[in-house]
């Protein structure tokens, strides 16, 4: 489960908050690639301010058993 998609769904974060802290967790090298990759398209989503792609993104985060 992702921490951001699960705080975001919650509103116990904003967006500019999660993009914040996607920022710092997409150079993380102790992510796996896939973890990675979502944190990347997350953020993306955010700054283009792209809602469907971030709803798909949080369901998909918070779905993950990674």
């Amino acid at each position: 489960m992702c921490l951001i998609c699960s705080e975001l769904i919650r509103q116990k974060m904003t967006l500019l908050e999660a993009e914040r802290n996607l920022g710092e967790m997409v150079n993380n090298p102790k992510e796996s690639l896939d973890k990675l990759q979502h944190y990347a398209r997350l953020k993306e989503s955010i700054e283009q301010m792209d809602t469907e792609e971030l709803d798909k993104e949080l369901e998909k985060g918070v779905m993950d058993d990674n």
